[in-house]
Order: C-alpha cells, then sequence, then structure tokens
C-alpha cells in the first residue's frame, strides 16, 4: 500500500497548486491528530475522495502526494454493521469514488515543513506565476538555564517550578535546531505508559504560556512531538 518516497521540490511552486496541496494536507492531518486522540487506527479517520475534491484539491495533487509518499490510499469495504472501517489495498491510482486517503508520518513532517516555510518566510511573487523564499527562518529559543522559552524576542514561557519531562521536550527541541517533529525524548519509565506521560508534557507545554505563540502536539503516533506557530495552520 505504500508508495515509493521520492526527495520532495523545493520552492518555488506554482501558488495555486501549493494552496491545494496545503488544503489536502490540511484535512489529512487533522483526520490522522483525530484518531490518535482518540487511540483509534488512522483508518477509521480516512478522509474520501468527495470530501477532498469538494474542497478543490484535484486528481493531479492527489496522486502526486501518492506518488512521493505522504499519503496512502485504499477503497473502502466498510459494511453498515461493521464497527470498525475496512479497505481493500489497491495500488491503482484511478481513484475511484470509494477510495480514501491517509497520511504517513512522512507526510506529517512534510506538512509541518511546509507551515513552517510559510510561517518563517515572505512568500514574494514572481513572473511565470511562481513564488520564492526570502527571509530567514525564525525558531523558537529555549535556554536551559534561565529555564526560558522564547520565540521572536518574546517570551513564550518561563518555568519557576520543576517540570522535568516539559523541559527535556524543550531542551531536545533546542539541540537539534528545532526540527518540525522529534521523537519522544523522555527516558524509560517502567511504572509509566510512555504515550499518556509523552501526552500529558505536550499538553503542559500549551498550558499558561506568557504569549500564546507556540503550539505543541504529538505526531499521530504516540512516539513524536511536532510544533507549529500559533494561527499558522
Amino acid at each position: 500500500m505504500d508508495a515509493i518516497a521520492r526527495t520532495a521540490p523545493a520552492y518555488p511552486m506554482n501558488p495555486a497548486r501549493s494552496a491545494r496541496i496545503h488544503t489536502a494536507l490540511g484535512m489529512l492531518r487533522d483526520a490522522l491528530e483525530g484518531a490518535g486522540d482518540l487511540g483509534r487506527n488512522a483508518w477509521d479517520f480516512a478522509v474520501n475522495l468527495r470530501e477532498l475534491r469538494e474542497r478543490g484539491v484535484t486528481m493531479t495533487d492527489l496522486r502526486w502526494l501518492v506518488g512521493m509518499g505522504y499519503v496512502r490510499h485504499a477503497l473502502e469495504r466498510t459494511r453498515a454493521n461493521e464497527i470498525c472501517r475496512s479497505f481493500r489495498d489497491t495500488r491503482n491510482m484511478a481513484f475511484g469514488g470509494r477510495v480514501c486517503f491517509v497520511l504517513t508520518a512522512q507526510g506529517m513532517q512534510f506538512a509541518d515543513e511546509l507551515i513552517h516555510r510559510d510561517a518563517a518566510h515572505d512568500l514574494l511573487p514572481t513572473r511565470n506565476g511562481r513564488t520564492y523564499l526570502s527571509s530567514p527562518i525564525i525558531r523558537p529559543h529555549w535556554d536551559t538555564a534561565l529555564r526560558c522559552l522564547s520565540y521572536n524576542g518574546q517570551i513564550v514561557k518561563h518555568f519557576r517550578l520543576p517540570a522535568v519531562n516539559q523541559e527535556t521536550i524543550l531542551t531536545a527541541l533546542e539541540e537539534e535546531s528545532w526540527p518540525p517533529r522529534i521523537d519522544d525524548p523522555l527516558p524509560p519509565a517502567p511504572a509509566l505508559d510512555p504515550r499518556m506521560r509523552l501526552h500529558d508534557a505536550i499538553k503542559g507545554l500549551n498550558r499558561k504560556q506568557t504569549h500564546p505563540l507556540l503550539s505543541f502536539r504529538g505526531d499521530g503516533t504516540g512516539c513524536g512531538v511536532v510544533w507549529t506557530v500559533m494561527d499558522r495552520i
């Protein structure tokens, strides 16, 4: 069911096509996050072709996403009396009426890279209807000594009491120069469910921000952390 992943093209990208790709990735990411919130299989929240087409996503856009390995597709064969949705594997890219789509882990990372690219750069239109990136990336900063998280010169969160799990996540992000996603950096704790512990730490990062500029969430697998700039999704 998986497509062969290829290297994503860098910008410039046709603005209309870029907008459609953003739409598709946004819908599929919302679905994946919804499944993760409820602890359900990603396919229980698969998005069908009609929903995507109604939002302006073209068949070419979907074939590109599948071909790049960002999206998986399958034919739905769910019966009315079934509790969970069921699907049949297909490699056919004709995409009939019952085909549905889910975002892959690689697709989630690509979606976040696009969001960060748009949030951190000015998109300047040029000739031939193409866009180019101009300004440098703005990344958050975690000061371990001061225990202070900031973004673009503004304090996001200042820890006055110990919050070991939250601080461990921020330290890992800072050490890796704030990529869109990192693996769960919390050390093993046999008595605790690692997914629930990570979930609680992420919730803590989002609470009581001095300036609510950053949003943290799970990656839909329970094994990773994703961050975005607020109001840029």
